[in-house]
């Protein structure tokens, strides 16, 4: 309870505005504390999930030079943790590398006791550590692993309700996307939230690689969804 009470109060710190450097540090200590706890008494979820938070925190180099100013010894911590000596990265993006192993960490935990929604969230942040390193081809393929594991999900858990559809990355035969059926229909419980990260990252990778149709097709689900989901308060 005490780690999750801190991993929750630190992610609404991060909500509060994520360029502010005071909610940076106020949720990165919140975090730091959470992840130690749960470190040291192996609550695989959380530190899995708070090493997500910790690789999209890094992967911005404001961010990044945030917490190594202020928060230099717990900074250096967790890049023992994650950077072995023979990895050491002296091109100034050490902060990529790091992130880029938190994510890998947490996809590999979360595929350890099946949570394919904590998978979700490990994908995007990994891709997302490619994107900010200049290289969206390698982003985008984890971009639509994600959205890979949320049908995976899906069809998991709503089966009955889906009659064997899927998300697609991009589909030029599809009159009307999935992705607002599945917020409406009460039967399947999307998480807005999961969805509106997924196309956004995908719109935001196709467009770095000069592919303008598939990035405004998400694009268009991301402003659909995004709207719904604002006149309907989730």
């Amino acid at each position: 309870l005490w780690a999750n009470y801190h991993y929750i109060k630190g992610l609404l710190y991060l909500n509060k505005g994520n360029s502010q450097p005071e909610n940076v540090i106020n949720a990165f200590d919140l975090l730091f504390q959470s992840f130690t706890v749960a470190e040291r008494h192996q609550l695989t979820y959380f530190t899995a999930s708070i090493e997500q938070v910790f690789s999209e925190m890094l992967t911005h180099p404001i961010t990044d030079s945030l917490i190594s100013h202020h928060r230099g010894n717990e900074s250096h911590y967790l890049y023992n943790i994650f950077v072995h000596h023979d990895n050491i990265d002296e091109s100034g993006k050490q902060h990529l590398h790091v992130a880029k192993e938190m994510a890998k960490n947490s996809i590999m935990k979360s595929q350890q006791f099946g949570n394919l929604i904590l998978k979700t969230n490990g994908l995007l942040a990994m891709g997302d550590a490619y994107f900010y390193n200049h290289e969206p081809q390698e982003a985008l393929s984890y971009y639509e692993q994600a959205l890979e594991c949320l049908n995976t999900h899906h069809q998991t858990f709503y089966s009955d309700s889906l009659s064997g559809q899927k998300l697609m990355a991009y589909d030029t035969t599809a009159k009307q996307p999935l992705d607002m059926q599945w917020v409406i229909d009460e039967k399947i419980q999307t998480i807005p939230a999961t969805l509106l990260q997924i196309r956004e990252a995908l719109s935001r990778a196709y467009s770095a690689i000069g592919i303008k149709q598939a990035s405004d097709y998400n694009q268009n689900i991301y402003l659909d969804v995004l709207s719904h989901t604002r006149e309907n308060k989730y």
